[in-house]
């Protein structure tokens, strides 16, 4: 075989050994990098998922998954083709060296001469681009953060005609990352023109050496021979390896950059991960159980966040919390009131001072144990993108069908069960299918199932309209009258009257304590203030004759949580009787056109006043439904004497019967019903507790005999009623007090005007109806009436015989 065709041989078997070669190293260097790239993102996520609060704080949030994703596809990218071509090149490196020193090792080392110059290159493209990548992945960093803050609020993006200005924050931050990439290329393409001049050199340099001893009559060091000048000798290949020594340093050159991008990479995921958060379990810690605690304590706490030392949150704050409370924490914004939920849920540690669980550390308790015993519900409710029941069974993934269906009865979820699939119904992206106050009582529910010792509200209703937070904290009264277990209520509020139900209250100023107790005690002061102003305000309104003013003031005076002197329930009652007074009266002119115009036969006219007596009964439903809820949930509550309670009931009653005036059907005998019940409680407290010339005493008799007269039609059972209070009271007329004797007599003068006014219509109708009788008697039976009238004894027409036929 010629020594052509044995080279050729080789070359072939060199590239079938280069193919194998090739293929394994680069499926084995990617399959590394994939698995390399897995366990790298798992630890990376677990890492992030036990850092404390305090790291995020330091930290946009937003870009750190596209921060990680560049980082590990750097790292990823180098433990893949990138390494395997690195080990290749620094082979082809070592092994052409060796060749080339051990065919001529002179050539050899004058190309050494050339290496300094290649090295000052790579170092120079590896600097140039791991700066500019540094800098675009973190305007790249930015630019994904915008996008995720702009996806994530599309809502609000649209609703204000953002999309321009998210469109231009999106430029700007990639116009950073293009003008990166001008100055990399710049930097790059005089690397590689650097590079290139360098190689080319080493070329020249290599032949000019090696044809400079080939044809020189100098004696060869690599193998000792010597020949004519001219003419070569020695080995002939020797030559041919630098070149290949030197691409393989070109190669390498090409590799740098992203070995050292991957090296920058492989240091802040590296960084990341062996961070050790400031707050981590310690061997030794106690466990506690889902239901153990039971008393939480600050004391002396001071505290600052990390992100702000300068900034002083809480200073010296002491406070305890105990389970079966509902406890809630008010302030101003800043004041320190959600940093107190934080230290509770041990997000932070205090500065100074310390945060006691059932009287120990906190942080000799396991932080895991620690919060299985808190359910939370935040501001804005975070919702997964999956289902209802899903989101709820976040809460306890355990839990029985039971513990689910109370959890959900107990956040009075009804709604669901008009939604088409019910708890299989697909909320959206953070629950956008459902509204505020649905979301709301979904992740109360999550915060039950867990059926913790305690439960977190951190200003779970300032973000809802006034309906949904009515719902709310109705649905958060509901869970702590149903809580057998003494479950602890922790609120959060910006204002006193959303927490007005707690059994007791801290109010925090610039991180300190500065009031506490019930909404009762704290709004005294300010409550006697308000209610001062509201009485005058009422008294000038009654002397400018505004009465539906003076009813509104009343009725601020009215809630109050405490009875009302006589002066200001005097007040209260004339104001709302002025109020419906006018509108009673309008109601019957009113109805009396009404009455005329259809007897007149004018049916539009009818219609109208019709139409505006409605408008009218409208405006007199609502001035009674107003005193009486005013009634019914303070007044006759909170009196204490029989004189109140008799006020109070009679002018219960009396809303009612204007009720029953105007009303019809079953409306008006349910409110009649309500009157009839009311009258009958102040007049059995009037019996046992006043006299029977109290004025009050006799109001309700009069107001009462009213009521039978006019709405009941029970007028013998009014006449006995108004003649019964009257004559109790003139026989006890020399005991009646001067301060009230005149009142007193003046009701009794009315009783008797009601009474002859009765009596005289009662005569009246008895006649009537006596006329009408001795009509139909003459009309049945053809008795002549003069026949009839002149006989002075029944004996005289055959009395006996005339009343069987008129009666049978």
């Amino acid at each position: 075989m010629s020594q052509m065709e044995e080279l050729c041989v080789t070359m072939m078997l060199v590239g079938v050994a280069a193919t194998v070669a090739a293929g394994l190293q680069g499926a084995c260097f990617k399959i590394f990098a994939e698995k390399q790239a897995f366990k790298f993102r798992v630890l990376y996520f677990d890492s992030v998922l036990h850092q404390d609060v305090s790291w995020f704080d330091t930290r946009e949030v937003a870009a750190l998954p596209a921060e990680i994703n560049d980082d590990l596809e750097k790292i990823q990218d180098a433990f893949g083709d990138k390494f395997g071509n690195g080990v290749m090149a620094a082979s082809a490196f070592i092994g052409g060296f060796a060749c080339a020193f051990g065919m001529g090792w002179l050539i050899a080392l004058v190309m050494c001469v050339i290496l300094p110059f290649m090295g000052v290159g790579a170092m120079f493209m590896g600097k140039a681009v791991q700066e500019i990548q540094n800098e675009s992945q973190s305007w790249y960093a930015k630019a994904s953060a915008v996008v995720e803050e702009c996806l994530h609020a599309m809502r609000t993006v649209v609703a204000f005609g953002g999309e321009h200005r998210e469109l231009k924050k999106f430029s700007a931050a990639l116009v950073q990352t293009r003008r990166g990439g001008v100055k990399n290329g710049f930097k790059v393409g005089a690397g590689m023109g650097y590079t290139m001049m360098i190689v080319f050199f080493g070329y020249g340099l290599a032949f000019w050496f090696g044809m400079t001893l080939r044809y020189n009559d100098e004696k060869n060091p690599s193998t000792g021979e010597t020949g004519e000048k001219g003419k070569p000798r020695g080995p002939q290949r020797q030559e041919l390896w630098e070149p290949g020594t030197i691409m393989a340093i070109f190669f390498c050159i090409f590799i740098g950059p992203a070995m050292k991008a991957a090296q920058t990479a492989a240091g802040r995921f590296f960084q990341a991960v062996e961070n050790k958060p400031n707050i981590q379990c310690r061997e030794g810690d106690q466990r506690l159980d889902i239901t153990s605690i039971d008393k939480f304590q600050f004391e002396s706490v001071h505290f600052t966040y990390p992100a702000r030392p300068e900034v002083k949150v809480l200073n010296g704050l002491s406070l305890t919390i105990q389970r079966g409370q509902k406890v809630a924490v008010v302030g101003e914004s800043g004041s320190g009131k959600s940093t107190v939920m934080a230290l509770l849920e041990r997000f932070y540690d205090p500065d100074s001072g310390a945060v006691l669980v059932n009287g120990q550390n906190m942080t000799s308790f396991k932080i895991s144990s620690l919060r299985r015993c808190i359910g939370y519900v935040g501001q804005e409710p975070v919702l997964f993108a999956s289902s209802i029941r899903h989101n709820i069974m976040q809460g306890n993934p355990s839990a029985s069908k039971e513990d689910f269906t109370k959890a959900c009865e107990d956040a009075q979820l009804g709604f669901v069960d008009g939604l088409p699939n019910k708890y299989n119904t697909f909320v959206g992206s953070g629950g956008g299918q459902l509204s505020g106050g649905q979301k709301q009582r979904i992740a109360i529910a999550r915060a039950l199932l867990k059926k913790a010792s305690f439960l977190f509200l951190d200003e779970a209703t300032s973000a809802l309209d006034n309906t949904s937070e009515k719902m709310i904290q109705a649905t958060i009264d509901s869970i702590s009258a149903n809580t057998t277990e003494g479950l602890g209520i922790v609120s959060i509020a910006h204002r006193l009257s959303t927490v007005r139900n707690s059994d007791l209250i801290y109010v925090l100023s610039r991180g300190s304590l500065v009031e506490k107790g019930t909404h009762a005690s704290l709004m005294e002061p300010f409550a006697a203030m308000a209610r001062e102003k509201d009485v005058y305000f009422a008294k000038l309104a009654e002397q400018a004759e505004r009465y539906d003013e003076m009813a509104d003031y009343m009725k601020n005076v009215g809630n109050a949580n405490s009875e009302l002197s006589v002066e200001e329930r005097n007040l209260l009652s004339v104001a709302y009787k002025n109020t419906v007074g006018s509108r009673r009266a309008a109601w019957r002119i009113i109805t009396s056109v009404e009455q005329k115009e259809k007897s007149k036969g004018n049916t539009e006219n009818a219609a109208m006043a019709k139409e505006y007596c409605q408008k009218v009964e409208a405006e007199l439903q609502k001035i009674c439904d107003n005193i009486l809820e005013v009634l019914d949930g303070k007044l006759i509550a909170q009196a204490k004497n029989g004189e109140s309670k008799v006020f109070y009931q009679k002018m219960k009653a009396d809303y009612y019967r204007y009720i029953a005036e105007f009303r019809d059907g079953d409306a008006k005998s349910s409110a009649s019903e309500k009157a009839r019940q009311a009258y009958q409680e102040a007049e059995d407290v009037a019996k046992k507790d006043l006299a029977v010339t109290h004025p009050i005493r006799l109001g309700l008799a009069l107001n009462y005999s009213v009521f039978m007269y006019e709405v009941l039609q029970l007028p013998d059972d009014a006449c006995k009623m108004a003649r019964q209070a009257f004559e109790d009271a003139i026989a006890e007329l020399d005991n009646v007090a001067e301060d009230s004797y005149k009142d007193s007599t003046l009701i009794m003068q009315l009783l008797r005007d009601n009474l002859t006014l009765w009596t005289s219509d009662q005569v009246k109708r008895e006649k009537e109806a006596e006329a009408n009788r001795e009509k139909e008697i003459t009309k049945n039976y053809k008795v002549p009436m003069g026949r009839l009238l002149s006989y002075n004894k029944p004996e005289q027409l055959g009395a006996e015989s005339l009343l069987r036929d008129v009666f049978l």
